[in-house]
């Protein structure tokens, strides 16, 4: 009779865990709402109406005026959650900021402090937000114009630089709190480790006026992981930053789902009830579709208010029909070990030695776990099946994208030396030799970094011959159109036909860069500025006042012009002047 009664629901329990949930409930609610009131008056000011200073007043106002018990609220809550005194805490954050400082600096210092815009680079050199939101609604980065008003409307290479070390230095503050680092080594390769990212690398050699909004899109994520692994009651503000994430960049809600199934690793190896982890991992996932849903709702509405059809929706998995899952699964599974031990990149033998060595590790570290008689044999099964199935973590871009060229969006393609480190420093074994694997781990991410530092910086010498190049070429095109009879300068429209980078002369390569391939590293492969868009390099980055058309290059006369330098590359065609690039 008693064991009956006390299945049943106890309405005093469930009222004390209402109440035990309210404040974490109003503190999400709390930030919600300053969240869009944020971005209804960063809406306000790309209409740059009267009615956006009248906003901004009175949101100040309130804010001014916010309730104490708000406050107070809101500080006991995330005090909580982030269970730090603020001795711990100033140290940590100094630990994160040098790391993010260093490494960002010695990866990206020469492009901060220089410019060599070019591909979209120069589309991009005038943000142009009132011209460019739809743009930004058609392919789901609904936040980007929102978050450009705040810097300016043109690029500029140092303010970029600033933001982007602030962004990266609170993401590995968030990632030592995710995975309880404490050490200063530790935290520093960890943050190297995503600093130096060759995918931000790649990101800032052609889209540099972006590099600050995906740091903050990066940051983001990894708040919403942190959100959702570490903070009791926070997996609404998890779902809320996942969605604010995608917001400005959609790729790295797999960076967010990586760290969270990292998270899992430390629940496995500390022995937790096996029924325990998989409701744990699916409370994750179930907070990651959350904030997913929550962002492509706020997407379509969007798409909906202006009248924009949502766009590159062919791109994704979903796109393929049930019958080809299985076979594009396998494929990617088979990309990942053909792409990980791959030789042909800027550091050659090295970079499929070092994979080699960290997939060698992570089989000792599992090696060491199955061999633990204190691992229930659940947890070394679940251990298993985890390993085995990190290729689709690690390549989780090629799984969900059928785009060929993902360089920008493989962030993931790059952790396996962070989980090693991870998996070497805080859930380690035990094993033969642990002091001197955890010091190879440590050496190890280091020389992934390293790597990391010369790709990144072959890259931005490469951008600036790149600049010099251009430049000259473009100047002699200019000199050769101003010379022809009849030509005036802002009136007679000029049109291009082809482009420098696939003119038979020019596009030939460039010698000491032919490791750069164009299914890694996209755009950088070219060889000059200006890849589609040369009227932009002459009109915006040159400034310089030509009337541009457009022609269609399948023209019997265009089509029987010979490629620039030759004689007969520029002439008039009709009205205009048509440059035969290629």
């Amino acid at each position: 009779m008693n064991n009956h009664h006390s299945h049943q629901f106890d309405p005093s329990a469930i009222k004390a865990a209402a109440l035990e949930r309210k404040p974490y409930w109003l503190f999400g609610l709390q930030c919600a709402a300053l969240l869009a009131a944020l971005i209804l008056g960063l809406a306000l000011l790309i209409r740059n109406g009267r009615s956006a200073v009248l906003y901004w007043c009175a949101l100040f106002v309130c804010l001014f005026f916010t309730p104490r018990s708000w406050l107070q609220n809101g500080k006991a809550v995330f005090t909580k959650w982030w269970a730090l005194g603020k001795a711990e805490t100033l140290r940590l954050s100094l630990i994160s900021a040098i790391s993010s400082l260093a490494a960002s600096l010695a990866a990206y210092g020469f492009l901060f402090t220089n410019e060599f815009f070019s591909h979209d680079a120069l589309t991009l050199t005038n943000y142009g937000v009132e011209q460019r939101w739809s743009s930004y609604v058609w392919n789901g980065r609904i936040l980007i114009p929102l978050y450009e008003k705040l810097k300016g409307p043109v690029t500029a290479p140092w303010l970029i630089g600033l933001l982007f070390i602030l962004y990266m230095s609170l993401t590995v503050l968030l990632l030592a709190r995710l995975f309880e680092l404490r050490r200063p080594l530790h935290i520093f390769l960890i943050g190297a480790l995503f600093c130096t990212n060759s995918s931000l690398a790649i990101l800032g050699s052609s889209y540099i006026a972006c590099m600050d909004d995906y740091a903050l899109a990066l940051l983001a994520a990894v708040a919403g992981a942190w959100f959702i692994c570490r903070c009791r009651h926070g997996g609404f503000l998890g779902a809320l930053c996942i969605a604010v994430s995608m917001g400005l960049y959609q790729a790295y809600l797999i960076v967010a789902a990586g760290l969270c199934f990292f998270s899992l690793f430390q629940n496995v190896t500390s022995n937790d009830r096996l029924s325990s982890i998989v409701r744990r991992g699916l409370r994750y996932l179930g907070l990651m579709l959350a904030g997913f849903f929550l962002y492509f709702l706020t997407w379509s509405a969007a798409c909906r208010f202006l009248n924009i059809e949502k766009g590159r929706m062919g791109d994704t998995i979903f796109a393929l029909p049930l019958e080809s899952l299985k076979p594009h699964a396998i494929a990617v599974y088979k990309l990942f070990f053909r792409n990980f031990f791959r030789d042909n990149g800027m550091t050659g033998k090295l970079a499929p030695t070092f994979s080699l060595l960290l997939l060698g590790a992570l089989l000792v570290w599992l090696a060491g776990w199955l061999l633990d008689k204190r691992l229930a044999w659940g947890n070394k099964l679940l251990l298993c099946l985890m390993v085995v199935f990190l290729p689709f973590v690690f390549r989780a871009s090629s799984l969900l994208l059928l785009m060929g060229n993902q360089s920008l969006v493989a962030f993931n393609q790059r952790l396996p030396a962070a989980l090693v480190l991870l998996c070497a420093v805080k859930w380690r074994p035990a094993i033969p030799y642990g002091r001197r694997f955890r010091a190879a781990a440590a050496i190890l991410a280091l020389a992934i970094v390293c790597q990391n530092l010369v790709f990144s910086n072959q890259c931005y010498i490469k951008k600036d011959l790149e600049k010099n190049a251009s430049l000259s070429i473009v100047t002699r095109i200019i000199e050769r159109v101003e010379q022809l009879d009849g030509y005036v300068l802002g009136e007679t429209p000029v049109a291009f036909s082809g482009g420098i980078n696939s003119n038979p002369l020019y596009g030939r390569g460039r010698e000491g860069f032919d490791a750069f391939t164009v299914y890694e590293e996209g755009a950088m492969i070219d060889d000059y500025a200006p890849t589609y868009n040369i009227a932009r390099y002459i009109g915006t980055y040159l400034n310089y006042p030509m009337a541009f058309a457009s022609v269609d290059s399948s023209l019997e006369e265009v089509q029987a012009m010979p490629a620039f330098p030759a004689q007969g590359s520029i002439k008039f065609v009709g009205e205009k002047v048509v440059v035969k690039l290629s």
